[in-house]
């Protein structure tokens, strides 16, 4: 679909086996070091939430006993919903914390957007020149282009790579 406000990306946020704070981390994850996230275009979907809380987690810097206030704080309010995941802390739930972690955070979107546009074989103008000039395109590589310039534009746009 031409125009789709529901394309999506894949990203991986991932722990840092040299951060100071891995083990910590690693156990406040359930033991998990990464995790892919699909981004979209809307950040009031709740995946941009976990992504942006992911990335909070795995880019703070600072006291543990922070990391530790979050997981009580999701613990608790856990016990308040209907919600069957009990595999632990997954660093979903975090706001802003300081202004230096959401510099980090955006400085990590910055290389994840960079390094993901770098596994396309073509560029998003590219795509979109196909898409205008080849009239000969079957119906699924049509789809492909499409689908491959919606994950661009959504690095773009949502990951505000430009």
């Amino acid at each position: 679909m031409e125009n789709n406000d529901a394309n999506e990306v894949p990203i991986k946020v991932e722990l840092d086996p040299a951060d100071p704070l891995y083990g910590v981390k690693l156990k406040l994850s359930g033991q998990t070091s990464s995790k892919s996230i699909r981004v979209s275009e809307d950040l009031n979907e709740k995946n941009m939430t976990d992504f942006f809380g992911s990335l909070r987690f795995a880019e703070f810097q600072g006291d543990p006993m922070t990391l530790y206030k979050y997981q009580i704080q999701q613990n608790t309010a856990k016990k308040y919903e209907d919600d069957d995941d009990d595999s632990g802390f997954k660093g979903t739930n975090i706001p802003p914390i300081s202004i230096a972690n959401e510099k980090r955070v955006l400085n990590k979107i910055t290389l994840q957007a960079l390094t993901q546009l770098k596994k396309y074989p073509t560029s998003y103008e590219e795509d979109i020149a196909i898409l205008e000039a080849r009239k000969d395109l079957t119906f699924n590589q049509r789809n492909a282009v499409l689908m491959r310039s919606g994950e661009k534009h959504v690095t773009f746009v949502s990951l505000r790579i430009q």
